[in-house]
């Protein structure tokens, strides 16, 4: 994750000598922090990226990344989505990354559970895969490459409130690539289990539904959401070293429909993550700030901060980014009858097939020499 990109650059050869050099259980120990160090850093999609790196109150596709309980929420509306990351811009000491996650609606159980229109629920499972190659360094070279599944299970419910609810088993194996025969191949795995929690308010909703009175204005239709989400991560399995730590997530969403399309929307995210201390760092906090504004429900424009207390010094950096949605401009192609609706396939396609292109950057703030700013972007398929 981002609070360890300074510290990383001054430990990481440390940790890879240590570990080719000594066959020790303590080395074994070092290189198995590093990976999920690495491992965790890269996890976040371009979306929370370019908002502060806030993530845990997101409900959408790469939801089973951040908070496995948003995505329980996420398929109370959406049967299935496929997301793809990809980082073009890379600097030392990595070199690819691969990224790939998807998640589902399990229909039996969901329908089975399911009790109309005002109470809804869902059950979910999710699936990821990350591979995050480093450059050679070395003489003789050394190689290594990071592989990273996710296993994830959400629950959403529906009912006035919304309320979600998740369990995600990440499993990280380092492989180690040397001209030293002894550690060609040497491979390291390491796993950690996060729990999650979500809670969302839809207020005019609500107040509607209490009052009996239709609170839209003509054509004009309005939302209200705040929400409120808390992770425990990295709990338990067979990797005791890595950092323990919760985060804490509040958001308020407002959007502004004319009928169903939808004109605008502002949302407002702030968390806090509290890290408990592990093998290398003692316990520290981030603060996480993150906005986004959307224009015509297709093009979306996102900013976010975060300060980092780290150890001895605290840093400051900004984010950025952008992204669009096709299926915001299909909807206006249908509501201004452009298109019209005759019930064929491909009008199917085009109302509830969604393609997403997301892009952030992120600027790591004065004396982070070497990572001044990354790139990330994401594309992916949701109905």
């Amino acid at each position: 994750m981002a609070s360890y990109r300074f510290t990383y650059r001054i430990v990481i050869v440390y940790l890879a000598t240590a570990y080719l050099m000594s066959g020790s259980a303590a080395a074994r120990k070092a290189k198995e922090a590093r990976t999920f160090i690495d491992s965790y850093m890269f996890g976040y999609s371009p979306r929370s990226a370019a908002m502060g790196f806030c993530g845990v109150n997101l409900v959408d596709g790469r939801s089973s990344f951040h908070n496995p309980a948003a995505m329980g929420l996420y398929h109370i509306n959406n049967d299935f989505s496929a997301t793809w990351v990809g980082y073009p811009k890379f600097n030392y000491p990595y070199d690819r990354l691969y990224n790939f996650g998807m998640s589902a609606r399990i229909p039996y159980i969901s329908d089975y559970l399911y009790r109309g229109d005002r109470f809804k629920t869902a059950l979910s499972v999710g699936y990821s895969l990350s591979r995050l190659d480093y450059r050679p360094w070395g003489e003789p070279e050394y190689i290594w490459f990071d592989r990273s599944s996710y296993y994830s299970v959400g629950i959403g419910f529906e009912y006035f409130v919304k309320l979600g609810f998740g369990y995600m088993y990440n499993d990280v194996k380092t492989t180690l690539r040397s001209s030293f025969p002894e550690y060609y191949g040497t491979r390291v795995e390491s796993s950690a289990r996060d729990y999650g929690l979500i809670i969302e308010l839809p207020v005019i909703e609500v107040l509607a539904d209490l009052t009996g009175k239709d609170l839209s204005y003509e054509e004009f239709n309005f939302e209200l959401a705040p929400s409120f989400a808390y992770v425990w991560s990295n709990i338990g399995g067979n990797q005791p070293i890595a950092d323990r730590y919760d985060n804490v997530g509040i958001s308020i969403q407002g959007k502004m429909k004319l009928g169903e399309v939808l004109l605008t929307s502002m949302l407002v995210l702030t968390e806090k993550e509290n890290y408990k201390g592990g093998y290398y760092y003692g316990g520290y906090n981030i603060t996480k700030y993150g906005y986004e504004l959307s224009f015509g429900g297709f093009y979306f424009l996102r900013s976010g901060d975060y300060i980092n207390e780290f150890l001895y010094f605290d840093f400051e950096g900004h984010t950025g980014g952008f992204g669009f949605s096709f299926n915001g401009i299909s909807n206006w192609l249908y509501y201004l009858d452009i298109i019209e609706d005759k019930g064929r396939i491909s009008d199917w396609i085009l109302k509830n097939i969604d393609i997403t292109y997301d892009v952030s950057n992120f600027d790591w703030g004065p004396g982070i020499g070497s990572y001044p700013r990354d790139d990330v972007f994401n594309i992916g398929i949701s109905f």
